[in-house]
């Protein structure tokens, strides 16, 4: 494979991981409550779904970006 059929391939896999990722946290709509610590808070679930993919996806760019230095 070339750099090119891969590169097309890491575009298709991140598009269908969205896709997914939506679909489970459209799905799951309730309020839930998060500890952390001393606080606590309230939240629904399609919010916390999409915070810790987004905080998942940003921790991955950010330390592949540092292996690369």
């Amino acid at each position: 494979m070339n750099k090119k059929s891969i590169s097309h391939h890491h575009y298709i896999l991140g598009i269908m991981s969205i896709l997914v990722v939506l679909v489970i946290a459209l799905q799951n709509s309730d309020t839930v409550t998060v500890r952390f610590l001393f606080w606590g808070f309230e939240m629904s679930r399609f919010i916390l779904i999409l915070l810790v993919f987004a905080i998942g996806f940003l921790s991955g760019y950010i330390f592949r970006s540092a292996r690369k230095i």
